[in-house]
């Protein structure tokens, strides 16, 4: 049996395929249950050896593969390993349960996609709503006796994301703390999530305001307790979407268009170009580039991390 658990909600997706493989073999059992990540070389035969191979004094072998990165990159794969694959789920083992797991966006139009999700059962796990979300916390707490205030509510809710495996990650601190909940104490207890703060930060720095771009910086390294090497690696992930977004709409591509060969939304494209409506892709670039320098600096021990990265700010927003 094949599984493909797709799509962005990792709290379920994570328990159905916990549920999954307590459903065919025991989770700490070492011989008979194998894990690839994205990480791993795409090494086609070596998958399907793995595959093959019968299992040890048990009735199943499971297999667990998160994110190949071959699905999100089809020239990972040559056509005789693309086809060896196609061969291989078309016709299972028996005894043998493949569980694909992908919680990142992925072209569902792409030939790889195409070829292999046929011979999956396809579970779809898609982000809640805000209603639901809301719900599903309110009936939490309720069923955990505790009270909180309305804005308290608000302020737990525009913290959280809609994003359940957050939630339940924090419900336990919510429930160590105590029964009545207010205002202060969901401030105290949650973290603001750090994209706000890059997404702040990005575009403090984009309207050379260097007041507001090193309060959210300071307020970024006091509050989240983010080392300085994962800002950058955030403030570069931000700044390489938008030269990508803005190079592609130079070339004449509409955000439809853009939003379809980045694997994107259509709203993520529009706030990128807003959001970079006074720089050129160049320059997009050249704030992308000293970010990587910067990062091998600090990681080489040349340059001290908080001072570099405030000194980066310093620099674009006085240009």
């Amino acid at each position: 049996m094949n599984y493909l658990l797709i799509g962005n909600e990792i709290y379920g997706q994570n328990q159905r395929k916990k549920q999954l493989i307590e459903q065919y073999v025991s989770i700490d059992d070492q011989m008979n249950l194998t894990y690839y990540n994205e990480e791993a070389n795409n090494d086609i035969r070596q998958l399907i050896i793995q595959c093959q191979t019968y299992p040890f004094l048990s009735d199943y072998r499971v297999i667990v593969y998160e994110n190949p990165s071959f699905i999100f990159d089809s020239k990972l794969l040559d056509a005789k390993q693309q086809q060896a694959l196609v061969d291989y789920l078309s016709n299972p083992v028996e005894t043998t349960v493949l569980i694909m797991v992908i919680n990142k966006t992925v072209n569902s139009n792409s030939l790889i996609y195409k070829k292999i999700s046929k011979y999956f059962k396809i579970e779809k796990f898609d982000k809640l709503s805000q209603n639901d979300f809301e719900k599903l916390v309110r009936d939490d707490l309720k069923k955990n006796n505790v009270n909180i205030s309305k804005d308290a509510l608000e302020l737990l809710l525009s913290r959280l994301d809609n994003d359940v495996e957050k939630y339940k990650n924090e419900l336990n601190k919510l429930l160590t703390y105590g029964t009545k909940l207010d205002y202060q104490d969901i401030d105290y207890l949650i973290n603001q999530p750090i994209e706000n703060d890059i997404f702040k930060l990005t575009n403090a720095i984009n309207q050379n305001d260097l007041a507001a771009s090193l309060k959210v910086y300071r307020d970024l390294l006091t509050n989240n307790k983010n080392d300085v090497l994962s800002i950058i690696g955030l403030l570069a992930s931000q700044y390489r979407s938008m030269s990508q977004v803005k190079l592609l709409s130079q070339l004449g591509y509409n955000n439809a268009q853009i939003a379809a060969k980045l694997n994107v939304s259509a709203g993520s494209v529009y706030y990128k170009l807003r959001d970079s409506l006074n720089l050129s892709a160049k320059e997009l670039m050249n704030k992308l580039n000293q970010l990587a320098i910067l990062d091998e600096s600090i990681k080489s021990g040349l340059t001290e991390p908080v001072s570099g990265l405030e000194l980066f700010i310093i620099r674009n927003t006085r240009s």
